[in-house]
């Protein structure tokens, strides 16, 4: 049965915000449950206390994110065409392009040694390179030159989490966090490395804010159902991979997403 979009937004709106009638809101929030085929979880839509409770502290904080902002660094030439070369890489996974993006991110740093951006893309390029620590160095100086820069942060992050090294990935996300808690990139960054570290409880926690922060953003669905595959729980994966089709019946990626959780069952 295809839900209404507009229907399945405001049921998740109710959810959050309350209803005049408290059996109106209970009845809402099960048919939105119901058809996301996913009646006794409590990760995808929290309380409505708990969610009401994250959303006033969402938008009563004052908006401090203009260090970060104006921290971005400045994108020239040399950065354009390492990062045409950098998605050439991903997308034809042909290691050639990769060696380009360094080339010209290096050329970058060479005219400017003082851009944080230079030394975050070289950090990026160097970690789908493999090589780690050098990603690490490139990522560690842009957090030096722009430290209040979320997105520097959480590659640092990202970097330490791949790298194995959970303790500082945890500090740097939990830091990310401080400047914008309301960042799913470092949330879902730090129930990662909860779950490395077998907390499942933390971890839980990190993925209900995230969720209750957006419960109708698809990419905050699909990071979470990427987060549930990548651990090992195509069940929960597929919960969320399925509420995005609710709310996006013609996203492609979703679909993939999908098919290939199906393709992992067995299933055509």
């Amino acid at each position: 049965m295809r839900i209404n979009n507009d229907f399945t937004k405001n049921a998740l709106m109710n959810t959050l915000f309350g209803a005049s009638d408290n059996n109106a809101k209970k009845s809402k929030e099960q048919m939105l449950l119901s058809s996301l085929g996913n009646s006794n979880s409590d990760a995808l839509i929290l309380s409505s206390d708990a969610q009401r409770a994250m959303l006033k502290a969402k938008y009563s904080q004052k908006m401090t994110r203009t260090s970060s902002e104006a921290d971005v660094g400045k994108i020239d030439s040399n950065i354009q065409n390492g990062d045409i070369a950098l998605q050439q890489a991903i997308t034809s996974n042909k290691k050639e392009f990769l060696d380009m993006a360094v080339s010209s991110y290096k050329a970058s740093l060479a005219e400017n040694d003082k851009n944080p951006l230079g030394y975050d893309r070289m950090g990026t390029a160097l970690l789908k390179k493999g090589e780690n620590d050098e990603a690490i160095k490139n990522f560690e100086t842009a957090v030096k030159l722009a430290p209040n820069n979320t997105k520097y942060l959480n590659n640092l992050g990202a970097a330490y989490y791949v790298a194995g090294d959970f303790d500082k990935a945890s500090q740097v996300y939990e830091k990310s966090q401080k400047i914008d808690s309301t960042n799913m990139n470092s949330l879902i960054g730090l129930a990662k490395v909860a779950s490395k570290q077998e907390d499942s409880t933390k971890a839980h926690k990190y993925l209900q804010k995230a969720s209750g922060l957006s419960p109708t953003d698809p990419s905050v669905l699909t990071a979470i159902g990427k987060f549930y595959e990548e651990q090992g729980d195509v069940g929960k994966a597929k919960q969320y991979y399925k509420a995005v089709s609710v709310l996006q019946p013609n996203n492609i990626g979703n679909t993939l997403n999908k098919y290939k959780i199906n393709h992992k069952n067995g299933k055509s």
